[in-house]
């Protein structure tokens, strides 16, 4: 089980996540509400060395907003469909189109000749 805020993977029966706080939710209450189906979006940002290295912001659908700094992986659930998802980080920004039909592994790094964001 994921947190839904962060992304942050939970102890099984945790009421709370213990890096961002949110409450889990008990199981039961996902169980009796029928909902589309979630998969878990993994985004891993490869580490890398720079003189300034920011974190990078990542938007979901212009409301849920993570933090993935250099080396970091987060989890993040997300309903199937197709989801808009930007990237920022200073002036950079990157926008993409996500369908999500399964779980999803993206990776996350620099280039260092353009100095733009790469996403696979």
């Amino acid at each position: 089980m994921f947190c839904p805020k962060c992304g942050a993977q939970l102890v099984p029966g945790a009421r709370f996540c213990p890096k961002c706080g949110q409450e889990a939710g008990a199981p039961e209450q996902a169980a009796e509400t029928a909902g589309p189906q979630i998969y878990t979006v993994t985004f891993i940002r490869e580490k890398q060395w720079f003189a300034i290295n920011p974190a990078v912001k990542i938007l979901v659908d212009e409301r849920d907003e993570y933090r993935i700094d250099s080396g970091e992986t987060i989890r993040v659930p997300m309903a199937a469909g197709v989801h808009g998802v930007t990237f920022k980080c200073g002036i950079r920004n990157k926008v993409i189109q996500l369908e999500v039909r399964s779980d999803l592994c993206l990776n996350l790094k620099w280039n260092r000749l353009t100095g733009s964001l790469v996403v696979k």
